[in-house]
């Protein structure tokens, strides 16, 4: 009689529930003002390519933290990272200019600069890989813009804050929002280096052999997934401590972050339950 081995469905069941999370995350995504890294919008206007993106990395992360190595996961996941870098979407390309008189304008911070521009979006095709720079600049336009806005809500002064303390809400905000600023090109470079490691992995399943150096490309893969919701609630956290309005709203975002990591840590996880189960080698 063939033993019943919790860890052999448990580990299945928590890489079904990562991807679960993964669409919850997704499908709850709303905009924010507050200086945090827009991960999820920078993988394009489409819902599916972007989720398809992230389950594939949980996947990835899943196969390669086991102790053997999980072929057809490696497979499933590899082609789901790699087919979002290689097949079009639209991405939404932010429009900044010089105002008009009598057009409507947008506060913007530009070199540390406030000052007011016209604005308007539109709709642009591209192939991600190819629309890596557009994606860079669009994201600094963005920043530029949300700063803007929280700088200018801050000038309001609605607390009825003194000089000093209106003072120092300035200097954090735009160390918050120069932290965004360079941390966005470093998610995106990221998922980069992931879907490389993708591809590797993917073509050693294919071969019938394992991943080189498979635990720390499953490390890099984590840290990718982990790197916007950490810095998320390091920024929100510094924003609060120091009392800056827009820190505190809203705070969904909070949840959104920790979804993402627990999704994450389940991925992990079931990844090492099913492979010490003895099911990873195949």
């Amino acid at each position: 009689m063939a033993v019943f081995s919790w860890r052999r469905w448990a580990g299945p069941v928590a890489i079904g529930l990562s991807a679960v999370l993964m669409y919850h995350r997704f499908a709850g995504h709303g905009p924010a003002l507050f200086a945090e890294v827009d991960w999820i919008r920078a993988r394009g206007m489409e819902f599916w390519p972007g989720l398809i993106n992230a389950v594939g990395m949980l996947f990835l992360a899943s196969a390669w933290a086991a102790r053997g190595w999980h072929r057809r996961l490696s497979q499933v996941g590899a082609l789901l990272v790699v087919a979002y870098w290689v097949f079009p979407q639209h991405f939404m390309v932010e429009r900044l200019s010089s105002p008009v008189a009598g057009a409507d304008t947008i506060p913007v911070v530009i070199d540390g600069v406030y000052d007011h521009r016209q604005w308007d979006r539109q709709g642009e095709p591209g192939v991600p890989l190819l629309a890596l720079g557009t994606v860079f600049a669009n994201e600094s336009r963005l920043n530029a813009m949300a700063h803007g806005i929280a700088h200018g809500a801050g000038l309001k002064n609605p607390s009825g804050l003194e000089d000093h303390a209106l003072r120092t809400h300035s200097r954090v905000r735009a160390t918050l929002w120069s932290v965004q600023r360079v941390t966005v090109p470093l998610m995106l470079l990221g998922g980069v280096l992931a879907a490389f490691l993708a591809l590797i992995g993917g073509v050693q399943a294919t071969r019938g052999r394992p991943m080189p150096r498979q635990r720390l490309a499953g490390c890099v893969v984590v840290c990718v997934l982990l790197l916007p919701p950490v810095v998320n609630l390091s920024l929100r956290g510094a924003g609060l401590i120091f009392g800056l309005p827009e820190a505190a709203d809203p705070m969904s975002a909070v949840t959104g972050a920790v979804q993402t990591m627990v999704a994450v840590g389940l991925a992990v996880w079931g990844g090492r339950a099913w492979g010490s189960a003895g099911a990873g080698e195949e």
